[in-house]
């Protein structure tokens, strides 16, 4: 089965056996071609009034919405270089505005919040000393200005014959290496004391921007780094991170954003997101919010020019994607500037921000509204909730408290890519078994789950609830009754099958009455009629079930 063809029949029987007015337009769109409209659909949930009415068109809407087959006729690399272009025009406005106000001052509430930041952030940063993060300096994956993606590992980062770095950059790294032995050594440097290499560098003038895929209406661009201000910028990135800890944001862990979405309904909190929030993180925000020393570093590691269309050109933001502590500088500016907003109104609420995802209290909104687009920050209406069921923060979304996250088909699984398919059947299989608690499998999605298995001969299975996608993932008595020795903790263990068809079940006739009560009666046992396919015959016994012991058979 052709790969398009797969994933076209899959989102057919999804849209299916949802059977909704929304779930059929969409099917319409992808059939006839629209999928420019497809891509830009939006769901509302001011539209819904229950969960499970909103799961059902919503994961229709989403599945497709990053898929790299859809045809849109749009030019996403132009409409990314677009967006770059629109931010280096607002952070100049802001920087003209940040440099205006500081000669004729800041209106009342504004100045009020950004002198409570600037003063959150100085205490969070600490006295500056290079030691403090010159020891943390790491490299991240990926390619640097000099070094292209397939030849970017850690090995050759280290010993670069030049190593790529900007001109304001270097001072820091002939420090961290004068007195590093084992990095001079590596490099055929043999010291007995400190020494000051002069040659292997090699000086640029900055980054280069490109751009890596997003969605299907747009890329996002990001910044190659010269080698040694990727490695410099690590250690800037690593040190606030680690600051950051507190307040009690921890970056290396976004549960805290999750679970502030499932509980901001109950609590009266709104999460909001920002449009481009780390392309409009300007220049003079940071010499603004930061102490100056501290600015004055992040300035000096950070890459003030990039090449871009044959030319270069100067930055009127601070940083972009691709920078070692651009995610970490923004999560400190947006904590420090919405902690500061709560703090003004007196509201005892903790503030929750993971980048650009924050969970805050709705008294709240106005001021950080009027607030962040004084700093040239946009917010993205689409995507803050304040006044309807739905949260979202971190990738988890939540109606009316319960989890309706969707998932996302983005690849064109390849005909011989068997991992491929194996992928797409466990993210819906998965997303089936958690709709139902794990207590059974959500049968208005077997049918796309059947899609997406159909003829291929399934030679390998894994437990639904572990993360490996090495085989088809089943719940373990599915796999038990292959008649498979599960070793102890086998979660993500691959277990091979020589030949195995999809488990068929019958329930009783009012299905949706049962799953109902399945799903709100977890201490009772419930039983099903079981057939399973062995040596070409179907073989029906009765089998008792009980609620959580991972048995998770269809329910329609």
């Amino acid at each position: 089965m052709n790969g398009s063809n797969r994933s076209g029949e899959v989102f057919f029987a999804l849209c299916k056996s949802v059977d909704t007015p929304v779930s059929l337009g969409l099917w319409l769109r992808f059939k006839h071609g629209e999928h420019s409209q497809l891509a830009s659909f939006t769901l509302r949930p001011e539209w819904y009034c229950t969960a499970w009415q909103f799961q059902r068109d919503y994961m229709c809407s989403e599945y497709l919405s990053k898929y790299k087959g859809l045809q849109t006729g749009i030019d996403v690399t132009a409409v990314a270089l677009q967006s770059f272009a629109t931010a280096e025009s607002v952070c100049h406005s802001t920087n003209s505005r940040l440099i205006e106000a500081r000669l004729r001052g800041f209106t009342p509430r504004v100045d009020a919040v950004i002198f409570t930041a600037r003063r959150k952030i100085a205490t969070l940063l600490g006295t500056y000393s290079t030691d403090k993060w010159l020891s943390m300096c790491k490299w991240g994956p990926g390619a640097t200005f000099s070094l292209k993606g397939i030849e970017a590992h850690l090995d050759n980062k280290i010993r670069e014959d030049q190593m790529s770095i900007t001109a304001t950059a270097l001072p820091y790294f002939r420090r961290l290496i004068s007195d590093d032995y084992a990095w001079l050594y590596s490099r055929g440097v043999v010291a007995e004391g400190p020494i000051c290499l002069i040659s292997g560098f090699s000086v640029v003038n900055g980054c280069r921007v490109t751009t890596v895929p997003k969605s299907a209406k747009t890329e996002r661009t990001i910044a190659i780094e010269p080698t040694l201000n990727q490695f410099l910028q690590g250690g800037i990135g690593n040190y606030i991170r680690r600051r950051l800890k507190r307040t009690g944001i921890d970056l290396n862990d976004q549960t805290a954003n999750q679970r502030g979405a499932r509980d901001a309904l109950l609590n009266g909190f709104a999460t909001v997101d920002l449009k481009a929030a780390s392309d409009t993180v300007s220049r003079e925000l940071v010499y603004e919010l930061l102490p100056l020393d501290w600015a004055m570093t992040l300035d000096d590691l950070r890459s003030k020019n990039y090449f871009l269309n044959k030319k270069w050109s100067s930055f009127e933001k601070f940083s972009t994607m691709g920078n070692g502590f651009t995610f970490e500088l923004e999560t400190l500016v947006f904590w420090a500037l919405s902690s500061a907003v709560l703090e003004i109104l007196g509201l005892k609420e903790q503030v929750l921000v993971y980048g650009d995802d924050i969970v805050i209290s709705e008294l709240a909104l106005p001021l950080l509204m009027e607030s962040f687009e004084f700093c040239g920050f946009s917010i993205n209406l689409e995507k803050t909730h304040f006044n309807s069921l739905f949260r979202e923060s971190c990738g988890k979304h939540y109606f009316d408290g319960f989890d309706v996250s969707p998932i996302y088909q983005k690849e064109v699984p390849k005909d011989d890519s068997l991992e491929e398919v194996y992928r797409m059947a466990n993210r819906i299989r998965r997303l089936a078994f958690r709709l139902c608690s794990g207590c059974c499998c959500d049968g208005v999605l077997r049918n796309a789950w059947l899609a997406a298995i159909r003829q291929i001969r399934i030679r390998h299975v894994t437990p639904i609830d572990s993360e490996d996608d090495d085989g088809v993932a089943l719940p373990l008595e599915e796999i038990q009754d292959l008649r498979l020795v599960l070793r102890s903790n086998a979660y993500g263990v691959t277990l091979p099958v020589l030949s195995f068809k999809p488990t068929k079940i019958k329930l009783l006739d009012h299905s949706g009455l049962l799953a109902y009560w399945l799903r709100f009666t977890p201490e009772e046992p419930f039983r099903g009629s079981v057939a399973v396919r062995r040596r070409g015959k179907y073989v029906s016994r009765r089998r008792h079930y009980r609620v959580g012991c991972r048995t998770a058979p269809w329910v329609c």
